[in-house]
């Protein structure tokens, strides 16, 4: 899912994120010169439970400062389990150490990144909530076409994950109308370069197709290595993938306006303030008359009045004002 690009590490000790003094002393940070900051391995596994509570506290603060996540109290234990073995992987098995890499390690960058990546719940499937899914390709679709007769209808999946609903908003485009397949264009982002690479290949195993409609496999899909299966060129093509930074500068972000865009199971995961600039983007980056769809579990509320409640055939969403 994508998130944001601020930069939260200072590059000299005597100071933590956003002024805070990291926990313990950074007069001495155990660490080497020469920029190898990695300490020895011991030979012992990381054990998660032995991780401080309060600098992992810090961790997923700064975290949260970087990409606009909120971690929550109930995320904290699996964090914690995934954060050793990302430390067991560098052959560290002191988390202080570990802080000190993220912020002064000449590679902490790309580690923070790294850890993000460890961290982020890239899970989802074919057709999830698929009546927005429909309600896109049935309804929306066609009302944008008449709006702007002859452009190419622009569709953003934000937060896309490992892509499967983007795909599934291909297919759905492909199962309403055919001779559609040249006139939209879906776009999927995501800040998980990993994630990105898989939606890319397009190759899945069985776990993704479980919402499936009968025959879509057989018709959308080409056997691979493993037992896994590919999406076919044909819908392939009408998807592009991009990673994109949401609370980054706007140079991170797409130039061209959609028509409509998915973002769904994806503000749930931000702070408040984060989830304002998240919508105010899109509001900027909608034509007139395009489409907000969010989760079920989400909602506007309290969050940005740009908006106008819109009341579909078969699901509901929010449109841009036309001026």
């Amino acid at each position: 899912m994508g998130v944001g690009s601020r930069s939260c590490c200072p590059g000299r000790p005597g100071s933590g994120p956003q002024g805070e003094p990291p926990p313990g002393d950074l007069r001495h940070p155990r660490r080497r010169t020469g920029g190898d900051h990695v300490t020895p391995a011991t030979g012992h596994a990381v054990e998660a439970c032995q991780l401080p509570d309060d600098i992992l506290r810090q961790i997923l603060e700064l975290l949260n400062r970087r990409f606009g996540f909120l971690f929550r109290d109930s995320f904290r234990e699996m964090a914690r389990a995934r954060l050793a073995r990302r430390m067991a992987e560098l052959g560290l098995d002191n988390l202080q150490d570990y802080y000190y890499r993220l912020l002064y390690d000449e590679q902490s960058e790309a580690e923070i990144e790294a850890l993000f990546e460890t961290l982020a719940n890239n899970e989802t499937y074919f057709f999830r909530e698929p009546s927005q899914i429909w309600t896109f390709a049935r309804e929306i679709l066609q009302e944008r076409r008449k709006a702007r007769p002859g452009a190419r209808v622009r569709v953003w999946s934000a937060g896309c994950a490992t892509g499967e609903e983007t795909y599934s908003l291909a297919m759905a485009v492909l199962e309403t109308d055919p001779s559609l397949e040249g006139a939209v264009e879906i776009f999927g982002s995501d800040q998980s370069r990993k994630a990105l690479e898989k939606a890319r290949r397009g190759i899945y195993g069985r776990f993704s197709f479980r919402s499936m409609p009968d025959g879509y496999q057989e018709r959308y899909f080409q056997e691979a290595e493993a037992g896994r299966m590919q999406v076919v060129p044909r819908v392939r093509r009408m998807v592009q993938f991009g990673r994109c930074n949401l609370m980054g500068p706007a140079g991170d972000l797409p130039l061209v306006k959609f028509d409509a865009i998915f973002c769904r199971n994806v503000l749930i995961y931000f702070h408040q303030e984060a989830r304002r600039q998240v919508i105010n983007l899109f509001h900027d980056r909608l034509n007139e008359g395009g489409y907000l769809l969010l989760g079920h579990s989400e909602s506007l509320l309290d969050l940005s009045d740009r908006f106008e409640f819109a009341s579909l055939n078969n699901d509901v969403a929010y449109r841009r004002e036309e001026r």
